[in-house]
């Protein structure tokens, strides 16, 4: 008896070995190739840091610049919104992140409330949203209750090991280093114009979505964690405006804070600040930000981490340094004049002078921008050619420099509304 004993522990022993070795080993595969590690793994190393969560769909993801509102309210948040989140893979990544930290608030986007569904048939959703969450009973049971097949759960658990091939070798440069400089958000400067819907009308029903929001409010109640539902300014059918309606209305009647800016006309301008899939580009995302801001500051009495003598001001400020040297880079880089000039628009970040031939040549969304942008100067030929140090033949020319310093930072040229090298 004793024997088999010996022989029961020593092989429960191996499985342990082997179990951990396999995490472990799927971490680190994780923390070299994988894109929601790469995205979240500064989140889920100490989600205690950041004061506030915005969680959800790609519309919050793409709304809200953590590091602006750093700079602007000294207020440390991150983006865990992943795409196409539904509210049920929104509450479990919600219920692991609150076994390492607990933050002052919370913004749930209820974009996909709509949805019936609460397994999750898309395999890529499901990994980007849960394979940087360390494996623990929440994390098992989240993938319990959202997928089905049992060798996939399997393959969630331990994501090193799947069994549609190998991870695909991935180098820095395959992936986007503003997710990690932004905080989990993403940028684009992108411009799609789009018409303003509006109505008042809901889901008749209820859904899958609408259970697990109250199941994330319920959650969020009993942890004292302030809670608000937002519902961002997107591009989409009428079914998705009457789920926003919905969560909005929901949230109400539990007595839920709401931002209901899906229709919001005096903020957005909908000719030039979304992108071609829906959602908001640079230039509304910035308006956005500070607007969320002001609503922290005004709501909430969260720290001004600017004003701290601490290691997260130093580690913040850090970083945001090299947030913007990446804007500056991606300002110099952009090939039309429509989406360098949209970048411009960041007011607390950029100062723009520009020349503008009297024969110049570009499409109408250009001079919306331009005439909304109020440039700071309008250069003749002589004043841009001192500027560049040289003559010069094309439409335009712009003068970028830092809101800050005043420390030039780019001159770009322009010809037909493209990016020239000005000789």
């Amino acid at each position: 008896m004793h024997i088999k004993n010996n022989l029961l522990l020593k092989c429960l022993l191996i499985i342990a070995v082997l179990l951990i070795a396999a995490y472990l080993t799927s971490s680190q595969l994780l923390s070299q190739n994988n894109y929601a590690q790469y995205r979240y793994e500064s989140f889920w190393n100490d989600p205690d840091q950041y004061d506030v969560w915005f969680m959800g769909s790609s519309h919050s993801y793409y709304s809200v610049y953590p590091m602006k509102l750093y700079e602007s309210c000294g207020i440390t948040s991150y983006d865990i919104a992943t795409p196409s989140s539904t509210l049920p893979m929104t509450y479990w990544t919600l219920m692991n992140a609150l076994e390492a930290g607990t933050p002052e608030v919370v913004f749930v986007d209820v974009y996909h409330i709509d949805m019936e569904e609460t397994l999750v048939s898309d395999l890529k959703k499901i990994h980007n949203s849960f394979d940087a969450m360390p494996l623990t009973a929440t994390k098992i049971n989240a993938i319990r209750d959202l997928v089905s097949d049992s060798d996939l759960r399997r393959e969630l658990y331990f994501p090193a090991f799947r069994r549609n091939g190998k991870y695909e070798s991935l180098t820095r440069a395959d992936l986007p280093e503003h997710f990690k400089l932004n905080k989990g958000a993403k940028l684009d400067t992108d411009i799609d114009p789009v018409k303003p819907k509006q109505s008042s009308e809901e889901l008749h029903d209820g859904t899958t979505g609408t259970l697990y929001l109250k199941k994330i409010i319920n959650e969020c109640e009993s942890r004292n964690i302030d809670l608000v539902i937002t519902a961002f300014p997107f591009n989409g059918d009428d079914i998705k405006l009457h789920g926003l309606n919905t969560g909005i209305s929901i949230a109400e009647d539990y007595g839920v804070p709401t931002l209901d800016m899906s229709y919001c006309t005096d903020l957005i301008d909908y000719r030039y600040e979304f992108s071609q899939d829906g959602h908001l580009n640079y230039s509304g995302s910035v308006k956005m930000t500070e607007f969320i801001g002001d609503y922290l500051t005004e709501n909430y009495e969260l720290e001004d981490h600017r004003k701290t003598d601490d290691s997260i001001r130093k580690k913040w400020n850090q970083d945001l340094v090299r947030y913007k040297n990446y804007l500056i880079g991606k300002l110099k880089t952009e090939k039309k004049l429509r989406e360098h000039l949209l970048m411009c628009s960041d007011k607390n970040a950029f100062e723009l002078k520009i020349y503008i031939s009297d024969n110049a040549d570009y499409d109408s969304v250009t001079g919306m921008i331009l005439e909304d942008l109020a440039p700071e100067q309008f250069l003749t030929y002589k004043q841009a050619s001192a500027y560049s140090g040289r003559h010069f033949d094309c439409d335009v020319m712009t003068v970028i420099s830092d809101a800050d310093s005043s420390e030039i930072v780019d001159i770009s040229f322009f010809d037909n509304g493209k990016r020239v090298n000005g000789n």
